[in-house]
C-alpha cells in the first residue's frame, strides 16, 4: 500500500532533525509499503534574527540555505518533496498556522495527494499538520492518522492558547490521533475532548545502535553524554549547572540549536571548557561510537513525548538518567537500566548522576531488555494493525 507522510521534521543533507521519522518510514518500507514524504520548508527566519534589530547576514544565510533545498530529493531511497512557505510567528498566529500552510502549499499538497493516491496519510505534529487534516479531507476520502510528538501537545497547545476550533478540526478530520507514550495518552485524554486516541510507543534503530562487548571501551574519566537539540526544553542549562558540582565528570553534548552561543558563553564563564564538548550534529554511526565509550547517558528534559535517544543509549548498554516527564518513566526501570530525577532541579540531577555512577550495571542486560521491548518494526506493525482495524470497522 501507499503511505504519505506530512511533517516538518525529516533529515536532509547533514541535518538529522526528525531522524525518528526516517526510522518510521524505513520500518513501514520493511513491511513492503511504499512511503512518500512531504516536508514543507519555511523561509521565515527565526525571530531572534529579526529582533530587536535585523541581523542581515543571518537572515540571508537562513533564506539561502532553505532555497538550496531542491523541490524533490531522495533520502535513503525515499522521495521527499519540499514545498516552500512563509510560516507566521507561532506566538501570534498559532491558531492560523494551518491556514498559512494552505495558502502557500495547499495546491502543491493537493496535487501530490491526487497524483500519488495514498491509501493512508500520516501527519507528524499537532500544528499545523494535524490541524491541516481539515483541508486534506476536502479532497481525500482515505484515513488520516495524526501523531502528537510531545512538546506540540504538552507545551505549545497551552502556551499559545490553542482555540477550540483547532482541536475540533483535529477531532473531526483525523481518523486516529496517535500518542507516543501512555503518559501522553493519559494527559490528552484528561485535558482534551478527543475520543479517537491511541498510543503506540516510539522505537529506535537497532541496526545502528547495539551492544558490542568486544568494543565497549569506556573513557578513563566519568563521562556523561547527551543527545538532542540545543533548546531550553532539553534542560541542558540544568545539566551544565550540575557539572559545576560534578567535578570528576566530563560531558559530551551532541546536537545543534539556538542555544549554542548561550551554552558556549556559560561554559567559558564557568571554566568548563576542559570538561564539556559541544559536538554539534553527527550522523548516527558516529553517535554510536561516542555512546559506547561513555559511562552515563543523561536527558534532563523539561518536557518529552517518548524520545528515541535514551533507547539508543540503552541499546548500546548505557544506563540512563532522565527526568520524570513524558514517557521517561515508561522506559526507565530504576536500578536496572537507569534512574529518574525531578525536572528543573539541579540538586536532584546531581544526586541521581552520582547514584548512577556508584551503581554496578549489567550493560549487556540493559541492551537486551530494550531490544525486546522497543523497535521501529514493532511500531510499524502496530500502525498497520490500527489501519486494518479501522478499515474493518468501516467496511
Amino acid at each position: 500500500m501507499k503511505i504519505l507522510l506530512l511533517t516538518n521534521q525529516f533529515p536532509a543533507n547533514m541535518n538529522t532533525n526528525g531522524i525518528f521519522n526516517l526510522s518510521r518510514a524505513k520500518a513501514l518500507r520493511n513491511l513492503r509499503h511504499e512511503v512518500k514524504i512531504i516536508v514543507p520548508v519555511s523561509l521565515t527566519p527565526p525571530l531572534r534574527y529579526l529582533l530587536p534589530l535585523p541581523r542581515i547576514k543571518k537572515v540571508y544565510s537562513h533564506i539561502r540555505s532553505k532555497l538550496q533545498l531542491r523541490n524533490s530529493v531522495v533520502v535513503s531511497g525515499f522521495e521527499v518533496v519540499h514545498p516552500l512557505w512563509l510560516s507566521p510567528p507561532r506566538k501570534i498566529f498559532w491558531n492560523k498556522m494551518s491556514l498559512a500552510l494552505k495558502i502557500f502549499c495547499g495546491r502543491y499538497i493537493v496535487r501530490t495527494i491526487l497524483n500519488y493516491k495514498p491509501d493512508l496519510i500520516i501527519t507528524s505534529e499537532l500544528n499545523p499538520f494535524a490541524v491541516y487534516s481539515k483541508y486534506i479531507k476536502a479532497k481525500y476520502n482515505g484515513p488520516i492518522f495524526s501523531i502528537f510528538e510531545g512538546s506540540d501537545v504538552l507545551i505549545h497547545a497551552k502556551k499559545y492558547n490553542t482555540s477550540a476550533h483547532v482541536h475540533n478540526r483535529i477531532k473531526y478530520n483525523t481518523d486516529r490521533i496517535i500518542l507516543v507514550s501512555k503518559n501522553m495518552f493519559n494527559y490528552v485524554a484528561d485535558e482534551f475532548n478527543y475520543d479517537n486516541i491511541v498510543y503506540i510507543r516510539n522505537g529506535y534503530d537497532d541496526e545502528i545502535y547495539n551492544y558490542d562487548a568486544n568494543n565497549n571501551e569506556k573513557s578513563p574519566c566519568k563521562s556523561i553524554i547527551t543527545i538532542g537539540r540545543l533548546h531550553p526544553v532539553k534542560g541542558y542549562d540544568i545539566l551544565l549547572e550540575a557539572l559545576i558540582e560534578l567535578k570528576d565528570f566530563t560531558l559530551t553534548i551532541i546536537g545543534e540549536g539556538k542555544m549554542r552561543s548561550e551554552y558556549q558563553s556559560y561554559i567559558q564563564s564557568h571554566s568548563l571548557q576542559d570538561r564539556v564538548t559541544l559536538l554539534g550534529e553527527l550522523q548516527p554511526q558516529s553517535i554510536r561510537d561516542y555512546l559506547i565509550k561513555a559511562d552515563i547517558f543523561c536527558l534532563p528534559s523539561r518536557s518529552e513525548g517518548l524520545p528515541a535517544t535514551p533507547l539508543e543509549a540503552m541499546a548500546c548498554g548505557l544506563p540512563v538518567v532522565c527526568t520524570t516527564v513524558g514517557g521517561m518513566s515508561e522506559i526507565v526501570e530504576e536500578g536496572i537500566n537507569g534512574f529518574l530525577c525531578e525536572p528543573d532541579n539541579t540538586t536532584s540531577l546531581i544526586e541521581t548522576i552520582l547514584k548512577a555512577s556508584d551503581t554496578t550495571w549489567d550493560y549487556e542486560s540493559i541492551a537486551s531488555r530494550v531490544k525486546e521491548k522497543y523497535s521501529w518494526d514493532r511500531w510499524a506493525k502496530d500502525i498497520m494493525l490500527l489501519y486494518k482495524d479501522d478499515d474493518a470497522r468501516k467496511a
